[in-house]
């Protein structure tokens, strides 16, 4: 469809033709003209005509009907005469200006009016005059004929559309014309750097609808007028969101162009040490006109023109507040010199102080966004001593404890055979301060404990009682009230048994060495040397000893025997021993022996004899062979 943009001057131009047409024909009004009949418009000039011819005809052959009048019936109809009408003849200009052919005299040009001259065109007929020519008029006396501006012959009436397009409209398209009461759509495609503005009439008609059926193509839609209708399609750039970067920080948006009233969400990122003084925003036109907006919130709403923006940085003076958590338990946490705010950058002391027993767990700082500052620490000779640099923003300070929980051990002892650790009667290696410990000691045969203590880290040893027999399990306990890792003490001894004898110590004597030293005891193991000394005329007969080495006091016994070196020897018993020795009389015997009988005198001969009964009690006397 062809667009046109000069539709003004066109309707100027014929309004001004017509205007000038309708002066050059002068009317003049016939006094038997019928007030009821309406001259038709221009537009049914040919469909009149055949109407006009058709009734015309069909009254000539059939003579006058109902509401026909005929040229006798009807004074102005056909050639009228003198007699019909005073003028005579066939009517000039000056006495009907509706007659068909009108005369030079009757137009000041002088020549027959044409089209152009008269919009009635030519001979006029009965749509030009009612009363002129040869025919039959229909007479509707009792309703006037009338049309809706809108209809033509009952139908609606057709009128054109034409779109005008700005600068930032690819294409659009829609029917040249149409039907007053239709719906009709236009559909605009936008350039990429526009938006759709508003479409308006070029008359005062109803609405226009706006749809997006998809980016930068729209559908218009509205109803046709009862008139010609030029479609006034407009656009308006995107404005462009400039920002302008400035010292000790950086500004962002969240979008770089829109339309106008978007609203565009600005944010700040100062350096550090730097803070956001001030926004400067300005919206300025192709033209250069400048005005200078509030940015509300961070926020500004786009105007008539390009938005250039930029941030003002400058140092942050600002006392940021330092809250301490008033909540945490088993411990505290302050600052060092009793601060309450701190300057960006200032190194800020904490002292985070457990109660005896705790540790701390955790230690937390937070800014206002929620974000985890960074701590130090320990550090110095404080082991509660935390630092932190301030940021710029205010802190929060919390910390939580936990209770500690020491480890146990018992050292190791030459005369420990088991050990067994409680807490809170319950088998365990480590404990809380405050808790109950206590211990199950085996000592080692041959071993006795003589003390056992228990000692914190870098604490004094402290001393608890064991009780039980010295060679069973001996149990004792104690409450763990100082900090740090424990550490049991169990002292043994090694147990010297005594050494007893058994002997008559007429025909001798015993005694005990160890080491080559005489003594009445040793200890397990020992190897004892039993010295013998028999009275003269005595030997030993028997040397064993006795102990008792079972909880029901059995004892057993062992003989006591000479080893490689002459000496009797024996490993000493974890129990109390006993050494028996036995003597007998050591004797040599010579016997003469007479033989009556023979009466022989022999020589006598020696004769050793061992004296066994001797040594059971028997007496015993010489014997004959």
């Amino acid at each position: 469809m062809r667009m046109k943009t000069s539709i003004w001057i066109r309707t100027l131009a014929m309004f001004l033709c017509l205007s000038l047409l309708t002066e050059s024909v002068p009317m003049t009004a016939m006094a038997s003209e019928p007030e009821s009949v309406q001259m038709q418009a221009a537009g049914e000039e040919d469909v009149a005509e055949e109407q006009d011819s058709a009734e015309e005809d069909q009254s000539l052959e059939d003579g006058p009907s109902e509401g026909e009048q005929t040229v006798e019936d009807y004074p102005s109809g056909g050639d009228r005469t003198d007699e019909d009408d005073p003028s005579g003849g066939v009517q000039t200009d000056e006495d009907d200006p509706s007659e068909g052919e009108q005369a030079v005299e009757d137009d000041p040009s002088g020549e027959d009016q044409t089209d152009e001259d008269d919009p009635s065109g030519g001979d006029q007929t009965d749509e030009d005059d009612p009363s002129g020519g040869d025919q039959a008029v229909e007479e509707y006396p009792d309703e006037e004929v009338t049309d809706s501006p809108a209809m033509q012959n009952g139908e609606a009436e057709t009128y054109t559309l034409e779109l005008d397009n700005d600068e930032g409209i690819e294409e659009s398209s829609g029917p040249e014309s149409a039907k007053a009461g239709d719906q009709v759509t236009v559909s605009v495609t936008i350039k990429d750097d526009f938006y759709f503005y508003e479409a308006i009439y070029s008359v005062d008609a109803g609405p226009v609808h706006a749809e997006e059926v998809n980016e930068n193509t729209y559908n218009l839609t509205f109803e046709m007028p009862a008139q010609n209708v030029l479609l006034y399609i407009k656009s308006e750039p995107y404005r462009k969101v400039i920002l302008v970067q400035s010292e000790h920080g950086t500004i962002s948006a969240d979008r770089t162009e829109g339309k106008e009233g978007d609203l565009v969400k600005l944010t700040a990122e100062p350096e550090p040490g730097y803070v956001l003084d001030s926004w400067y925003l300005t919206v300025t036109d192709s033209s250069g006109t400048s005005e200078y907006p509030d940015i509300v919130n961070n926020t500004f709403e786009i105007k008539w023109g390009d938005m250039t923006v930029r941030g003002n940085f400058v140092p942050d003076e600002t006392d940021y507040a330092i809250t301490i958590d008033q909540q945490v338990v088993n411990g505290t946490i302050s600052t060092a010199n009793g601060q309450d705010t701190a300057r960006w950058g200032d190194n800020v002391i904490l002292i985070v102080h457990p109660e005896p027993g705790y540790q701390m767990d955790s230690l937390t700082i937070t800014d206002k966004d929620g974000n985890e500052v960074t701590w130090n620490g320990p550090g110095g000779n404080n082991e509660d001593e935390y630092t932190f640099t301030m940021p710029a923003s205010s802190v929060e300070v919390s910390a939580a404890f936990a209770a500690v929980y020491y480890g146990i051990q018992v050292e190791e002892s030459e005369g420990l055979l088991r050990s067994y650790v409680y807490v809170n009667n319950e088998e365990a290696g480590q404990a809380r301060l405050g808790e109950t410990i206590s211990v199950k000691l085996l000592p080692k045969a041959g071993y006795e404990i003589s003390r056992v203590t228990w000692q914190a880290e870098q604490g004094e040893e402290i001393e608890f009682i064991v009780a039980g027999d010295p060679d069973e399990y001996r149990e004792g306990g104690f409450t763990l009230n100082t900090p740090g890792e424990v550490t049991i003490h169990v002292y043994t001894e090694i147990i010297k048994f005594n050494i007893l004898s058994d002997y008559d110590n007429s025909k001798g004597r015993i005694s005990f060495l160890v080491d080559n030293q005489e003594t009445d005891k040793a200890c397990n193991g020992d190897r004892v040397t039993v010295d013998v000394q028999a009275t003269e005329g005595y030997v030993l007969s028997r040397l064993y000893f006795t102990a008792s080495v079972d909880d029901q006091g059995e004892s057993y016994r062992a003989e006591i025997e000479k080893d490689n070196e002459g000496k009797y020897t024996f490993i000493m018993e974890p129990a109390v021993v006993k050494v028996y020795a036995e003597f007998t009389m050591e004797t040599t015997l010579e016997v003469r022996l007479n033989w009556a009988d023979s009466g022989e005198n022999y020589t006598h001969r020696d004769v050793k004899v061992d004296l066994q009964e001797r040594k059971n009690g028997q007496d015993w006397t010489t014997r004959k062979e």
